[in-house]
């Protein structure tokens, strides 16, 4: 038996002491770094069995990834003519695929069949999360993002297109104003008035504030794939100085936030000269 970082005791009998007939398969389930089984031991035998920690070698037929171990905790000792239930947990690169993967499970010289089913993992980090953006209204500015594919599928981007703004203190005002009117109103319930009245603030607030206007490439990140991401964000001509205005775009498990504080107002355009006349 192929064992790292820990054995069965040199005593071990030859007998097996996996409590499963041989069409049984072990079943693990879970993420590629977490999955999780479990197994029954039983000691026929009239001596008791003293056993540790061991790593059993499990070939797996998925070629493209290294092969893994099992890793599986087991009891201090088993007693002649008893039967413990043990936890088992697989160590997969957890850049896995998901799907089922079928094996052997070698354990004192007995071998079982084992299903592995690994879950999809959909998992994105963003560096920097919060983009702070200090430029006059109507200005265009470029900022990167690092993205990070930590999940075991490919993840999808397009263009993010416009990104509401609100204004931060407008957005605390409407806020304490809707709980405040949604306390006066005792006829209603008062999940609907708060989820009516923030609904309806909120298209004043946004509608006051504008939209930034956010472009970039398309792109498709595969599994433990980092990527730098351009972004070219259009930010709207309404906005006012001393204000600090917040947009959220959600990009799957993590959202990227927006954080723009005019310094400034864009001069206003000069007209152009009236053309002088010939007569």
């Amino acid at each position: 038996m192929n064992t790292s970082g820990g054995s069965l005791e040199a005593s071990m009998p030859g007998y097996d002491i996996l409590d499963l007939s041989a069409d049984a398969p072990i079943i693990l389930v879970g993420e590629g770094k977490s999955l999780r089984g479990e197994l029954r031991l039983r000691n026929p035998g009239p001596d008791r069995i003293q056993l540790s920690a061991a790593n059993l070698h499990l070939q797996v037929s998925h070629s493209s990834q290294p092969i893994p171990y099992a890793q599986v905790s087991l009891p201090a000792g088993l007693p002649p003519g008893q039967s413990q239930r043990v936890k088992m947990s697989l160590d997969f690169d957890p850049l896995t695929p998901p799907g089922e993967y079928k094996g052997e499970l070698d354990m004192a010289g007995h071998t079982r069949a084992v299903i592995v089913y690994v879950a999809e993992l959909i998992r994105l980090a963003i560096s920097p999360q919060v983009l702070v953006i200090d430029q006059p209204a109507g200005s265009i500015v470029s900022k990167n993002i690092i993205l990070t594919n930590e999940g075991n599928v490919p993840l999808t981007f397009v263009p993010i297109g416009k990104v509401a703004l609100g204004e931060e203190l407008m957005l605390r005002r409407s806020l304490s104003v809707t709980v405040a009117a949604a306390g006066e109103k005792e006829a209603n319930p008062l999940g609907k008035i708060f989820a009516d009245l923030v609904h309806q603030e909120s298209k004043a607030v946004l509608g006051e504030a504008g939209t930034l206007m956010v472009v970039n490439a398309s792109l498709v990140l595969q599994p433990g794939e980092s990527r730098q991401l351009g972004l070219e964000i259009h930010l709207p001509d309404n906005l006012s100085m001393n204000s600090r205005y917040i947009g959220r775009v959600p990009l799957y498990t993590s959202d990227l936030e927006f954080v723009v504080v005019p310094h400034s107002v864009r001069p206003a355009k000069s007209p152009k000269p009236e053309k002088e006349s010939s007569d």
